[in-house]
């Protein structure tokens, strides 16, 4: 396991770990919502299906999301041009956003330990979870490569949430559209199908929310989080920014 620690860092803001700590979901029970969840991940997850369309939307948002949306510093420099900041503005903004993302990785790295939920990629290989409606499969893979810590809540819309809700708190408004590219990079995949080579790829925004919910989707889509996780990271990270745009950096008049 990694990070497993990283919720008894010190915060920059917020109190502490605990403090906007997401409360247990209804997967956790291993219920009828856990089983949708499942089998959510396990059929747009698996690297099978998805690498046998490549070229699919969500094959595209899996693979542009880990190095391309994950890059909130360079969202954030993509977004302030043309708007007529100052330097001290911009390190204002930039400061702002990632004090909130440290924050927001430091609340959820304590909550992955805290409720030490398994990843899609155990759970679906695991013989008997007690549920009648999840269907193992001892040769499941993920899409993208699981990191070797806990589920639940989720790292990446942590960042994003966390990021997207200091830049909405600035600008004041949700409705800023942007477009980003990323180079994915070759993406292994399970015989008999090929690697995926290099791939530039381009997502549009209509709003700065549209990526958060995009970042949620995204972990679904590569079979590494059960849904419930992501939209918990997102939702404790946003906390963390509103906390940190309402109480730190303010202008000196």
């Amino acid at each position: 396991p990694a990070f497993g620690l990283w919720g008894q860092v010190t915060p920059f803001a917020i109190r502490d770990a605990e403090q906007f700590r997401p409360g247990p979901d209804e997967i956790l029970k291993l219920g009828p919502a856990y089983a949708r969840e499942y089998n959510e991940v396990k059929r747009v997850g698996d690297a099978l299906v998805r690498g046998i369309h490549p070229n699919s939307e969500r094959s595209d948002i899996a693979r542009y999301w880990p190095g391309g949306g994950s890059n909130t510093n360079l969202t954030a420099r993509t977004l302030v041009t043309g708007r007529n900041l100052d330097r001290w503005q911009h390190a204002q903004l930039f400061a702002l956003m990632n004090i909130a993302a440290a924050d927001g990785l430091i609340t959820t790295m304590g909550a992955k330990y805290h409720y030490n939920f398994w990843r899609p990629v155990t759970a679906i290989r695991w013989a008997h979870d007690g549920n009648p409606d999840t269907v193992p499969d001892f040769s499941w893979r993920p899409f993208l490569t699981t990191p070797p810590y806990p589920d639940y809540p989720c790292a990446l819309p942590t960042v994003v949430g966390a990021s997207i809700g200091v830049l909405r708190d600035y600008f004041g408004t949700d409705a800023i559209a942007f477009d980003q590219s990323f180079d994915a990079p070759i993406l292994a995949l399970p015989a008999p199908l090929e690697p995926l080579p290099v791939k530039t790829i381009t997502r549009h925004f209509d709003s700065l929310s549209a990526a958060t919910h995009e970042a949620i989707d995204a972990r679904v889509y590569a079979g590494i989080h059960f849904r419930s996780g992501c939209i918990a990271g997102a939702r404790s990270a946003t906390r963390v920014a509103h906390f940190v745009t309402a109480h730190y950096l303010k202008p000196v008049h």
